[in-house]
């Protein structure tokens, strides 16, 4: 039975006043599935045994559940043993631990991945060097040889071969190039890029796919194109591989201060619970990146979809436009 509290008590439980929580019993502000062992720990504590922090839940007076820092000690009152608990609410210190372990985790996996997926990109572009261009180079060359050898080779023909060849190489030059940077993004900005990147995506795809932005919208900041261009990319990518979809919208426009971007879909749709299980285990490398790009210019994305019922990823990004830029 409570026979004194003090005012951080009052306030802890949410009480109005140390009479609504005099002559309670301890029990009743506890989780029942920890009773058992409080009734022991009290036993154990009047028995003269010293305990050490414990961490439990337990119960406001309207009935939700925080988490207690608490210790207990023995003592007299009038003569008679008792219990002097002293106790500190921990149930946002607890909760931001977790989100902290959580986010490291997530970052660990993260970056092991995005270190994984570097190699395997910095492998894709060297095989492309090699077999693309290494062998158009090389055909110029054994051209070059044969026109030197072989005089009755006709020149016009030799030079019509590897110019031919010359050009297909530059061709992939510069598909190489838009893959890894689209100079288009820099040169233009973000909504002519993005028609490219959702040309490109229809193209390869049996989709049909629609931009939706006001024509004048300003050039932002560098990173905020280049992440909502990222973001986008990533987003065309996983709709392609997994939502069937027939119909893709992509919708920019300026909410305030920030640049809402949102890609929604009418594809199979899936469980977001299940997806983000997925990439906090680093199964879905896609969707924390984007997240990670979202959140490093102190944005948001979200993620809404039901199994059957397609998807909309929602990109917020504040903004800076070039009259407030440093």
């Amino acid at each position: 039975m409570l026979i004194y509290v003090n005012p951080a008590c009052i306030e802890i439980f949410g009480a109005q006043s140390a009479d609504e929580l005099l002559g309670r019993r301890m029990l009743d502000l506890i989780e029942p599935q920890s009773h058992a062992d409080v009734q022991s720990r009290i036993a154990r504590i009047l028995a003269g045994e010293t305990m050490g922090v414990v961490y439990r839940n337990y119960l406001k007076l309207d009935g939700s559940v925080m988490e207690i820092e608490g210790k207990a000690a023995p003592i007299i009152i009038n003569g008679a043993p008792a219990v002097q608990f002293s106790m500190r609410d921990v149930t946002r210190e607890r909760a931001a631990q977790d989100a902290l372990l959580v986010n490291r985790q997530q970052l660990r996996v993260l970056s092991s991945r995005v270190l994984a997926a570097q190699e395997t990109e910095r492998r894709r572009i060297a095989h492309e060097l090699h077999d693309e261009l290494g062998q158009a180079l090389t055909a110029v060359k054994i051209n070059l040889q044969a026109h030197q050898r072989f005089s009755a080779i006709p020149s016009g023909e030799l030079n019509a071969e590897n110019i031919r060849i010359v050009e297909s190489a530059l061709q992939h030059v510069r598909g190489l190039a838009l893959a890894l940077r689209p100079s288009m993004l820099d040169d233009l900005g973000l909504l002519p890029a993005l028609r490219w990147l959702c040309q490109q995506a229809a193209g390869r795809g049996d989709m049909d796919i629609t931009v939706r932005a006001a024509q004048d919208l300003p050039r932002l900041n560098t990173d905020v194109e280049t992440a909502c261009f990222r973001i986008t990319q990533e987003a065309l990518t996983n709709i392609a591989r997994h939502a069937q979809a027939s119909n893709v919208v992509v919708a920019l426009r300026i909410d305030d201060d920030a640049l809402l971007t949102t890609i929604t879909d009418n594809g199979v749709g899936f469980d977001v619970s299940v997806m983000q299980a997925r990439a906090s285990q680093g199964n879905s490398i896609g969707v924390l990146g984007m997240r990670e790009r979202a959140e490093l210019l102190g944005g948001t994305l979200l993620i809404r979809s039901q199994p059957g019922q397609g998807c909309v990823v929602e990109l917020r990004c504040p903004i800076r436009l070039p009259a407030m830029r440093d």
